[in-house]
């Protein structure tokens, strides 16, 4: 060309692009980005044949033509990463959307972990949600996240709202971050948008009490961040959730399972009070009954409790059993507890595995998918075979696992 300077063309991992790009460096310097694009049909096509020569087809190896292709053009929406990945399965590519994350500067990747965790959830994010979440309302962040859309790390969903790329990416880059504890700022700000979005007028159904309750799950925070974390966290929350139901028993869950059984029962009653006729109250309060009883099993307060958390489990799987799983499992496993530290008498443990037996024999029926149900029906039996063995009584059971 007649041009008074050299062309020079530069391929860069796009997340690096901004650090190795200073275009305050380049001055008058003419810059022009060329984003890669997706995958065409005959890319698809040639990127096949290639790892089919290669002998590295992974699980594409023995499927035909147009169910390989599905894969890289349904299953992967396109994106050259996420298709190798589900393509071969490799470890190598895996470790190559983490190294995308570590390439970016602090802020971005702040920005790309917070949407990465909720597209996990299939969750996606609006830009005053990111602000928020990651506590930065400045134009930095702003341009932040511009730059990961101009970049394709980020996309726009067809909601408008800001997702991964793809939800394998999104679910690799929130394992890593849970590896290096950095999940914790993530999981708070995505806990802080729902919670400043949600109202006491709003169906639950509604998306930001689904981000909320997705974040605030105690399950998923004791598996992600543990104990004291979950403790500080909804801590932070308290000011904002105080009138919410959910948030007490999600707080006494945590405590029940974990922690405290004097806080626990405080934020179950509170629960409670606010949503009296709610189940899911109701079975977590039994379940908090039979760990007060197990505390100190020999004396007649424990028993009293344990009946009284037995009963009330009863009743709420003859008016919810149909529909949920969780009383059927709490009553069975909290009640072979009991049945070990509670129960010396050897006929009135066999009378009382028995009815567990019965119960939980009863919930595989109603919900065949359950597997910790079926193996806690398992786990009962073998307590209670050990019982009639030693009494010398012979027993016969139906094993709902085998049908």
């Amino acid at each position: 060309t007649n041009e008074p300077y050299p062309l020079l063309m530069l391929a860069v991992r796009a997340g690096r692009v901004d650090r190795v790009i200073k275009q305050q460096i380049l001055h008058d310097v003419p810059l022009r980005q060329f984003t890669m694009p997706h995958l065409a049909n005959e890319d698809i096509d040639s990127l096949i044949d290639i790892l089919d020569r290669e002998n590295r087809l992974g699980l594409l190896k023995g499927k035909s033509r147009n169910e390989q292709r599905h894969i890289f053009r349904e299953l992967s929406g396109r994106q050259l990463l996420v298709a190798m990945i589900k393509a071969t399965s490799g470890k190598e590519l895996e470790e190559k959307a983490v190294e995308e994350l570590a390439e970016l500067d602090a802020a971005a990747a702040r920005v790309y972990g917070l949407v990465a965790v909720a597209s996990s959830f299939r969750l996606g994010l609006y830009k005053d949600e990111i602000l928020v979440g990651t506590g930065d309302t400045s134009n930095q962040t702003l341009n932040e996240i511009d730059s990961l859309l101009r970049t394709n790390i980020l996309r726009v969903g067809h909601d408008g709202a800001i997702w991964t790329r793809h939800r394998l990416i999104a679910e690799i880059i929130r394992d890593e971050l849970q590896k290096t504890g950095q999940i914790r700022l993530m999981i708070a700000g995505l806990a802080h948008v729902g919670a400043t979005k949600v109202s006491f007028t709003m169906p639950r159904s509604a998306r930001p009490f689904r981000i909320l309750q997705a974040m605030i799950n105690h399950d998923f925070l004791i598996r992600t961040v543990g104990l004291e974390s979950a403790r500080n966290l909804y801590g932070e929350l308290e000011e904002l959730l105080n009138w919410d139901y959910h948030y007490w028993l999600q707080r006494g869950s945590l405590e029940v399972e974990r922690g405290d059984l004097a806080q626990a029962e405080n934020f179950l009653n509170q629960a409670k009070g606010l949503a009296p006729e709610d189940h899911y109250v109701d079975t977590e309060r039994a379940y908090l009954w039979f760990a007060q009883a197990l505390e100190h099993p020999n004396t007649e307060t424990a028993r009293v409790i344990a009946a009284d958390a037995t009963a009330t489990l009863e009743v709420l799987i003859e008016r919810w059993g149909k529909f949920d799983a969780y009383p059927y499992h709490v009553l069975g496993s909290q009640g072979l507890a009991w049945a070990r530290r509670g129960i010396p008498s050897a006929d009135e443990r066999e009378r009382f595995l028995r009815s567990l037996v019965n119960h939980v024999e009863e919930g595989c029926h109603a919900h065949m998918s359950a597997s910790d149900l079926k193996q806690l029906l398992k786990d009962l039996k073998s307590e209670y075979l050990q019982i009639a063995v030693h009494q010398q009584q012979p027993l016969q059971f139906h094993d709902p696992t085998a049908d």
